[in-house]
């Protein structure tokens, strides 16, 4: 008879529960920008805000992250558009030694147009022979 009657105080719990009473809603996310097909969230913006602050101990404010983020965007579409060919094993060896090695696709673009690097020896070369 007890067990009978814990079920069914139970039962009604459950069917009131179910049947009226909301949950609280809370927003997990939302959609701080669109470009083109691509959404960049609140949570993108303030992941980054958070590195930020974690590597300099101060942080942009999120329009300027926000700014900073579709700029990345236009960047990585047009280096996608161009298609600039993959580099060489050369090429990586070459930048492996570095501190801090570029990506892939500046490597590329590197590869096509010069290093800035071999840009300054040039012009200084330059003017060497001018001065």
């Amino acid at each position: 008879m007890r067990g009978l009657a814990t079920r069914v105080l139970l039962l009604s719990l459950l069917m009131a529960n179910a049947a009226g009473i909301p949950a609280p809603q809370e927003t997990v996310d939302r959609i701080a920008a669109r470009v083109e097909n691509d959404i960049i969230l609140l949570s993108d913006i303030r992941a980054l805000s958070r590195y930020q602050q974690f590597l300099d101990g101060k942080s942009e404010t999120e329009a300027q992250i926000l700014d900073r983020l579709i700029d990345q965007w236009m960047v990585r579409t047009e280096a996608d558009v161009s298609r600039f060919p993959p580099p060489s094993d050369a090429e990586i060896a070459m930048y492996r030694g570095s501190p801090t090695p570029p990506t892939r696709r500046l490597t590329a673009a590197w590869s096509v147009c010069g290093s800035p690097s071999r840009r300054r020896s040039n012009t200084r070369q330059g003017e060497n022979r001018a001065g």
